[in-house]
């Protein structure tokens, strides 16, 4: 070891979590720079983030459709919508009580038919489909009488209601990542949701109040919501699929609560770090009533977080905490490596709520 190590050089550098682990080329690039002071370096990538986002209504590449040929049929559209039904409604400018209407049926279940049906409905206005499995599309026709070449009239897509948004089988919910602002991410299902117009994405902040709506054009993806601009605050997240008939009308699937809330940025500097003490600082996270210190060694420096064996170090109401032993051991930062994150708890909805530990907070502490 070079030089006074009273001098306390130490490096304090924020590694990527399972969700976002950086390229080793990369890694090994910012390790050249370190010298005789103490560097911070990120090495986070982007998260991916949908720019295809309105905040006002947005009518989504799977809009359903009608026709129709010479017919006295009008207006025809989806008129209910329930978790394994659909109801089409019509009208018919020359009805009587007699008129004899044929229904054509096809349904499908994201891109695979599941069947096909022809019924009939004397003097109806309206046909109402059962048992459709939830997130089906459906398309009818209506014949008038026995002309079924010209007197007729079509909807396409027309849908049960979406299933729950489901997760992203890459990462969790949401980060708070790409210059600490929040990034959410849930799944695409490609049956259920084959159809659907988009995602509805509905941001409130910690006391319950809306802070804006958006449409995404995507039955599935990831974004940033540009409203949630702060990177200390948490935030509570609605998500659901929905679609929207050719009336106008949305339809929106069963909601997805997800509170999120930001892992506390530790902000020490190489003066708080000691050879056998750490004196952890960070920024306040707003409504956090607690802080949760978790600390791993390893010999070896590492940037994969979930090869650790983190165990908490203590509690707090203070954004500040000092810690001299890990596992009943002295700590020794002058040979190993030391890895923390901190966990504030924050109550949302009556509910006490804690960050997913997730956003890039792990941080390794040495001597050198």
């Amino acid at each position: 070891m070079k030089g006074n190590v009273f001098k306390k050089l130490m490096a304090l550098v924020v590694a990527s979590a399972v969700f976002c682990a950086p390229a080793t080329a990369a890694i090994a690039k910012d390790l050249t720079a370190v010298n005789d002071t103490a560097i911070v370096s990120s090495f986070g990538q982007d998260d991916p983030v949908n720019e295809d986002i309105v905040e006002t209504d947005y009518k989504g590449i799977h809009a359903s459709s009608l026709y129709s040929s010479n017919s006295t049929i009008t207006k025809i559209d989806q008129i209910e919508a329930k978790k394994d039904t659909v109801t089409i409604g019509w009208n018919d400018t020359t009805a009587t009580a007699g008129s004899a209407y044929y229904i054509h049926v096809t349904a499908y279940y994201g891109a695979s038919q599941i069947y096909k049906k022809d019924d009939s409905a004397n003097g109806a206005s309206s046909y109402t489909l059962y048992n459709l499995p939830q997130g089906a599309s459906v398309s009818v026709t209506v014949y008038r009488d026995s002309d079924y070449s010209n007197n007729y009239a079509s909807y396409n897509n027309a849908q049960t209601l979406p299933t729950k948004v489901s997760p992203s089988a890459t990462g969790p919910w949401y980060v708070f990542g790409g210059g600490d602002k929040l990034a959410l991410n849930w799944g695409y299902d490609n049956d259920a949701n084959y159809y659907n117009d988009g995602t509805c994405v509905q941001l409130y902040n910690k006391a319950g109040k809306k802070i804006a709506t958006y449409y995404s054009n995507k039955a599935g993806y990831s974004f940033r919501p540009a409203a949630a601009k702060s990177t200390t605050k948490p935030y509570k997240v609605v998500l659901r699929h929905y679609f929207e008939t050719a009336g106008g009308k949305k339809y929106f699937g069963e909601k997805r609560v997800i509170y999120c809330v930001p892992d506390a940025k530790i902000t020490s500097k190489k003066s708080d770090i000691h050879f056998h003490k750490i004196n952890l600082k960070w920024k306040k996270v707003s409504g956090a009533s607690k802080y949760t210190v978790y600390a791993a060694k390893s010999k070896d420096y590492t940037v994969n977080g979930s090869s650790l064996k983190f165990k908490k170090v203590g509690t707090t109401k203070k954004t500040s905490f000092a810690f001299k032993k890990l596992s009943g051991s002295t700590i020794s930062t002058n040979k190993a490596y030391y890895y923390v994150y901190v966990v504030p708890s924050v109550k949302m909805d009556k509910k006490t709520r804690k960050s997913n530990r997730l956003h890039g907070a792990y941080f390794h502490m040495y001597a050198y």
